[in-house]
């Protein structure tokens, strides 16, 4: 489980036990926060599942979208483009890498692409 806050952090919980596996910092708030390996299928190709694994993708207040691996806490890419603040963020998969669509409040849509299988 993860939780963003208005402080910047972004918490990776131990399900189990509660306590915090990870606190990942960004400059500004984390605003929504996604699962990257749930947009893989079931009958994905290995690579791309490995890829996903793991990995946790937060919309920040300050324009950008970061990449986590959440299982070491390890940031792996970060993504610009807004104007203002990400206001949501989606996760697909597709055969180049796992997509990731976000709205700004300046109005536009956005599509990054993390990693390649």
């Amino acid at each position: 489980m993860a939780t963003g806050a208005t402080d910047g952090s972004l918490t990776v919980w131990e399900v189990s036990s509660g306590a915090a596996r990870h606190v990942l910092a960004h400059d500004d708030t984390v605003i929504k926060c996604a699962w990257l390996a749930p947009a893989v299928a079931p009958d994905a190709a290995p690579a791309l599942k490995s890829l996903a694994a793991g990995k946790l993708a937060a919309a920040c207040a300050d324009g950008n979208v970061y990449v986590w691996d959440a299982r070491d806490g390890k940031l792996l890419q970060s993504f610009s483009g807004h104007a203002g603040m990400v206001l949501d963020l989606h996760v697909r998969c597709a055969a180049d890498g796992i997509r990731l669509f976000t709205g700004g409040d300046d109005g536009c849509v956005r599509m990054f692409i993390f990693g390649s299988p």
